[in-house]
């Protein structure tokens, strides 16, 4: 994927895992738009279109499960992230073949190896990544 300025879109109601996830991507020059309810995902989807979703399932006011349609609609790539590793039976019986499965906690090197081969065709050295996302992954990571 040769993107000029990509776009990630995170729906997830965890506050910490949002700022940390979007921390990164924007490090990487990557814009990362949050939705913490399935209200304001589709409200984001119905304004723009995202190279990248990054959606849970479990949502204050629905299951993320249901925006899996409108997701692979406008957005290149799908990403489900769950803390239940039964997440990947809905990605599994979506569907939709620009789906994928990350479990939570989401290991932060995964991650960033993710958006680095989704969105980057030349990358630093990862010794002079690591250092400058220590405080991050940890964030990402938990106790």
């Amino acid at each position: 994927m040769d993107i000029t300025n990509p776009t990630l879109l995170l729906v997830d109601d965890d506050a910490g895992f949002t700022r940390a996830a979007s921390y990164i991507a924007q490090s990487l020059g990557i814009e990362a738009c949050i939705a913490a309810t399935a209200a304001e995902a589709r409200q984001q989807l119905q304004q723009a279109r995202f190279d990248l979703a990054l959606v849970d399932l479990s949502l204050p006011d629905g299951q993320g499960a249901d925006l899996l349609p409108r997701c692979a609609e406008r957005c290149n790539r799908v990403l489900v992230v769950s803390g239940a590793p039964s997440g990947s039976l809905a990605v599994n019986a979506s569907g939709i073949a620009s789906l994928d499965y990350l479990l939570k906690p989401l290991d932060p090197a995964r991650y960033l190896s993710l958006l680095e081969s989704l969105f980057l065709k030349a990358q630093p050295p990862r010794s002079q990544r690591s250092e400058a996302y220590r405080p991050i992954i940890r964030e990402i990571a938990g106790p």
